[in-house]
């Protein structure tokens, strides 16, 4: 691989793989890593904590080319690795392109359902009909703004899949039948995922308690004291919380609620717009204009005590 002038039709140079002997049964394989990879996933005392750059429903476009000097066609498919039920790396690949000598082309991948497993890393794979020699140009790739996805335990379990949350829990139980099941000692704890590209976006999951002083939601996190919280709390109540180096009680309303019992909560940050509702229907609305919290992740919210749920999903909006 090299970096090299021209060849591109968005700036002034490309990525070169140059390749020989390629064929059908020995492809040629370039990627990058989007998350942790193999040889950093176990052995230090001190574990690697990170969460994905690239998540199913993430929408891939980019523009590769082929040399005009290359002997023969060869097929480009876009590839993801991903972490199957053993934590190793399995793939996955979208579409091919056919490319002759001298031509280009643009793709778009909306990457399928994985099943919750995390993506490790995105590259290219070469193949060809006949041996092949050569060189392919990677013009650009991206990735970038919030997927819709959703995550979950996948079938065959692992531990990868929980490794791409950012733990700020006391506890995390990995044999419950919850796919997670979260405890907090004291003070506030986070669950949290995603990136500060996440802009605007809707974020559900169906939590019950068991029992905890409160418990929900957050969205827009920049980390352990930055984020909206949509939060079912003591005397009561629903609330819609701003941290930024401190809480703020933005809106509350009266919500009669149970330990034990499963509560449907939505929370939608679009623009300086944030909603909140619980079990289908909206109960507080809030525009929050000054607002610094215009971008970041998602995150389960548990206050001194323990809260389950099975998956939690995020839907991309646009602002209005």
């Amino acid at each position: 691989m090299s970096n090299v002038a021209a060849n591109s039709g968005t700036g002034e140079r490309s990525l070169a793989l140059d390749f020989e002997h390629v064929e059908d049964g020995h492809p040629v394989r370039i990627a990058t890593p989007t998350f942790i990879p193999p040889d950093a996933k176990d052995g230090s005392h001190y574990s690697l904590m990170a969460c994905p750059t690239l998540f199913s429903g993430h929408v891939v476009t980019g523009r590769v080319a082929a040399d005009r000097e290359n002997s023969a066609p060869v097929r480009v498919a876009p590839f993801v690795d991903h972490y199957d039920g053993h934590d190793e790396l399995a793939q996955h690949y979208g579409s091919p392109l056919m490319l002759h000598p001298g031509a280009g082309e643009n793709f778009q991948w909306q990457i399928e359902d994985l099943g919750g497993a995390p993506i490790a890393r995105f590259g290219f794979e070469i193949r060809s009909n006949r041996v092949a020699k050569g060189r392919i140009y990677v013009d650009h790739v991206d990735w970038s703004g919030t997927p819709t996805t959703v995550f979950r335990r996948p079938d065959i379990a692992g531990k990868m899949w929980r490794r791409a949350w950012i733990n700020a829990v006391d506890q995390v139980d990995s044999r419950s039948t919850s796919a997670f099941h979260l405890s907090q000692n004291r003070g506030t704890g986070l669950f949290i995922q995603g990136s500060r590209d996440w802009q605007n976006y809707t974020v559900k999951a169906a939590i019950t308690s068991d029992p905890a002083k409160s418990f929900g939601l957050a969205a827009r996190v920049q980390g352990l004291t930055r984020y909206y919280g949509l939060v079912l709390g003591p005397n009561q109540a629903l609330r819609l919380l701003r941290n930024y180096d401190s809480v703020e009680l933005l809106a509350e309303v009266p919500f009669t609620w149970h330990w034990h019992q499963r509560y449907h909560f939505t929370l939608q940050a679009l623009g300086t717009l944030v909603s909140g509702s619980l079990n289908g229907n909206e109960l507080i609305r809030h525009n929050d204009p000054e607002t610094p919290l215009r971008h970041g992740g998602i995150a389960l919210i548990c206050e001194e005590g323990l809260i389950m749920t099975d998956e939690v999903s995020v839907t991309a909006r646009n602002a209005e």
